[in-house]
């Protein structure tokens, strides 16, 4: 509120655009199920990991083991588990330079609690195990991806907002639901900048502008 008064009281509102946008929902941990990576998974391949970041994206420490690794982790139902060459081309992470040996994406269930038995893979997730203390607060990596605008996804937790407000836009407008990779088009748009090949879609996005209203 401070920010749009002192817009206002700068005489700017005719002016300035702005869009509140974050980056991805939380989910309200006290629905989860709390499990621990070396309760489901064999020591075998658990002595096999180098580190774990977001306890979800595995490093292993021999490259020739990440296939037997690999098996393991898929006998965990409550997983979907790729090798970086494997993970599917609308994560769009596959050839990312810090994309790790494994990604591990969890169900709608299950988060991965703390494990202080092998916390020297994920140090950053030390602490009090208890099943109360791991239940508060929220955490996200759940999948709510849809390959079109037809359906949407399984897991709405994981949605977030965009709000926009300016002379480029719509009042009191609320637009159908749209990707991230829209949000690039719409701020170049703002912004009158060229932009540069993306994956989002024009025609979603549009009718949030006031130069087509009548798009809407």
């Amino acid at each position: 509120d401070g920010l749009l008064e002192k817009i206002k009281s700068d005489n700017k509102t005719n002016i300035v655009n702005m869009i509140v946008v974050a980056d991805h929902g939380m989910v309200d941990n006290s629905k989860l199920v709390h499990k621990k990576l070396s309760a489901n998974v064999a020591k075998e391949a658990l002595d096999e990991i180098k580190y774990i970041v977001d306890r979800g994206d595995i490093a292993v420490k021999n490259p020739s083991k990440i296939d037997m690794v690999v098996d393991e982790l898929k006998k965990w139902t409550d997983m979907k588990v790729f090798k970086k060459e494997d993970i599917p081309d609308y994560y769009r992470t596959k050839n990312g330079k810090y994309t790790l040996d494994i990604m591990m994406v969890p169900n709608g269930n299950v988060t991965l609690s703390r494990d202080n038995d092998f916390s020297q893979y994920f140090p950053e997730n030390k602490g009090d195990e208890s099943e109360e203390s791991q239940s508060k607060g929220g955490d996200h990596g759940y999948e709510d991806i849809t390959s079109d605008y037809d359906t949407e996804g399984h897991f709405p937790d994981m949605r977030t907002i965009f709000m926009a407000i300016g002379p480029a836009f719509r009042e009191n407008y609320s637009n159908r639901w749209m990707k991230l990779v829209d949000e690039y088009q719409v701020m170049t748009h703002v912004l009158k900048a060229e932009p540069m090949p993306h994956n989002g879609t024009w025609s979603v996005v549009k009718c949030m502008f006031k130069e087509n209203v009548n798009d809407a």
